[in-house]
């Protein structure tokens, strides 16, 4: 075979070729790739749910109408995006809207009323307990240092406020709950920042939730029959029963005690139930020797030695103390410890008959009267925020209940956390609490209207002075804020309007007739505390913007200026992420 020889020349030229095609085809495959993208965004620009879009991108359409709807595109995304930023941040603000609702019902909850005489402590009481030179102390502002000669470390304070403080039985003259009679019994007392207080409907009195009293059973140390049944015999103090022979001795010993060490175990077999009704008498029993002149008496009518008198006679006696008696009665407790008033009007409500006697006022009691406070049963008084009643009439107290209803963070601000000294939370009790440790840890000693603490002593008028009133009371709203207590998520609140009358002359008339002195009506006061009508205002704090609602509003915008959806967003995050995927892999998904 001829092999056919090519020139070098001729090489050269075939490899310049070579290489301006590889050129070529390079350049070519660049602009395809450009124009394939466009081609991409454009089909994507007429298919994607955007209205207006495809006709900025449609090539029969002029530059300057292509232009148009572009401008109309972007000023809708302007827009879209101006509304998203302020229904972001208007979500972000969490806001909270009150509703306000008027509820009907056949019950409503009655407020523990908190009662205080205009007067620390009784002038009478504190004469008598010769200790009226310490009383006048109490709600003075007076140099502290006018104290230092008294031993005040040594007093109970607690004591002292009880012994000179107003008697309940001095006070209330008559007490009506839905015309019926209250005990003096179910009014308790309190302490207070005005001293030594009374309260009606309380957390933990019998009159509001009627606690059963337990009656301790008495149970005997073992059945007859189970003596019988074990031993065989009867114990001579039961009944006699034919066919059993009297317990001897060494039957006691061997059988009846071994018994009565597994008392607990038949008992319980046994299944007695205590009486519905009995009587049960309790005793104290005091002795002394015989005196000398008794001794002579009974020698003498006797005709014995004294040795005998001492050995042999007992003289006994046995007499009731007083003409009264304790009745115990078990009650069904309530399903809601407190008063309830199922009626409106006066009727229904609480009537108070009291009587202030300003001539036993101390020094400094510069109000007449009393004041009365309602609140929670929960919650401890505040001697602060009293109603200020005048003697000398009547004044009506009608009530409104309010039920509020708190939203906690981030959309509210109430809070709740456990208290030491108080069953419930509130913020009243919160607060108090704080006062109470503060006053405890900077004055070393505890207020008489605070929880009782083991270790303290109670804090005396110096004490107040120099270091209580300071602290707490003339700082109270910023120490508040140092507190740190949230109001609760849930409460009640009651809301009064009070109108007051005088007694009329007519009944000044009256007295002189019923030879009544006309001094002590001057310093009658007649309340009475009712529901005007039966309803009660609901407040509750609701979230104004949820996460649904700033959807609903994005998803609305979107319609309203682009005509799309939020699934606009999903088609337009697939087409770029196909994008991306073929310009980095060179694969199409």
């Amino acid at each position: 075979m001829n092999s056919v020889g090519v020139h070098p020349s001729e090489k050269a030229f075939n490899r310049a070729d070579e290489l301006n095609c590889k050129s070529y085809r390079s350049g070519y495959d660049e602009t395809l790739q450009e124009t394939t993208v466009q081609i991409e965004m454009t089909t994507f620009a007429n298919e994607v749910s955007i209205l207006g879009l495809k006709q900025s991108v449609n090539p029969k359409y002029s530059h300057f109408r292509r232009t148009l709807w572009l401008c109309f595109v972007l000023a809708g995304f302007g827009f879209l995006l101006y509304h998203l930023w302020h229904r972001i941040a208007y979500f972000l603000s969490n806001p909270v809207t009150v509703k306000i609702d008027v509820v009907a019902n056949d019950t409503l909850v009655f407020p523990a009323i908190t009662i205080c005489i205009n007067s620390p402590l009784k002038m009478s009481s504190l004469v008598a307990n010769n200790e009226s030179y310490i009383g006048k102390y109490f709600g003075t502002f007076e140099d502290p240092q006018d104290l230092s000669s008294y031993n005040l470390g040594r007093i109970n304070w607690t004591e002292f406020m009880i012994r000179n403080g107003y008697d309940k039985r001095d006070i209330f003259l008559d007490v009506k709950w839905k015309l019926k009679d209250v005990r003096l019994a179910d009014i308790r007392p309190v302490f207070t920042s005005l001293g030594l207080c009374y309260q009606i409907n309380s957390d933990d009195s019998m009159f509001n939730k009627k606690k059963a009293v337990a009656i301790e059973p008495r149970y005997t140390i073992m059945s007859h029959n189970l003596t019988m049944r074990r031993c065989g015999c009867r114990l001579v103090y039961y009944p006699h029963v034919p066919g059993y022979r009297e317990c001897s001795p060494q039957d006691v010993f061997q059988c009846v005690f071994n018994l009565t060490r597994q008392k607990t175990r038949f008992i319980r077999q046994c299944d007695c139930s205590v009486e519905c009704e009995s009587y049960r008498f309790e005793y104290t029993l005091s002795s002394s020797f015989i005196a000398n002149s008794s001794m002579q008496l009974l020698q003498h009518l006797l005709n014995i030695t004294k040795e005998e008198v001492e050995k042999d006679i007992v003289a006994t006696k046995i007499f009731y103390a007083d003409m009264t008696y304790e009745e115990l009665e078990q009650q069904e407790a309530y399903s809601d410890s407190h008063l309830h008033v199922d009626a409106e009007g006066m009727y229904g409500g609480l009537r108070l008959s009291i009587l202030v006697s300003r001539k036993e006022y101390v020094k400094h009691s510069y109000l007449a009267g009393l004041s009365l406070n309602l609140h929670n049963p929960e919650d401890r008084p505040d001697g602060n925020t009293g109603i200020l009643i005048p003697p000398g009439g009547f004044t009506n107290i009608a009530l409104k209940l309010k039920h509020l209803v708190n939203l906690p963070p981030p959309h509210g601000k109430c809070g709740e956390r456990p208290l030491a000294y108080y069953k419930k939370y509130s913020k009243t009790n919160c607060q108090t609490e704080c006062l109470h440790n503060l006053t405890l840890t900077r004055c070393n000693c505890r207020l008489t209207f605070y929880p009782y603490v083991p270790g303290f002593r109670d804090c005396s008028p110096k004490d107040r002075k120099l270091c209580v009133d300071p602290l707490t009371f003339l700082n109270r709203s910023q120490l508040h804020r140092q507190c740190g207590c949230k109001v609760a998520c849930e409460t009640f609140k009651y809301e009064t309007s009070s109108t007051y009358t005088k007694l009329s002359e007519s009944t000044f008339e009256n007295v002189q007739e019923w030879n009544m002195l006309q001094e002590r009506l001057e310093d009658f006061i007649g309340v009475l505390i009712f529901y005007p009508d039966m309803s009660y205002e609901e407040v509750v704090q609701q979230e104004a913007y949820s996460t649904l609602a700033l959807l609903a509003d994005i998803g609305g915008a979107l319609g309203l200026v682009l005509g799309s959806t939020l699934m606009t967003l999903a088609e337009i995050l697939d087409f770029f992420f196909g994008l991306c995927v073929w310009k980095a892999l060179g694969v199409r998904i």
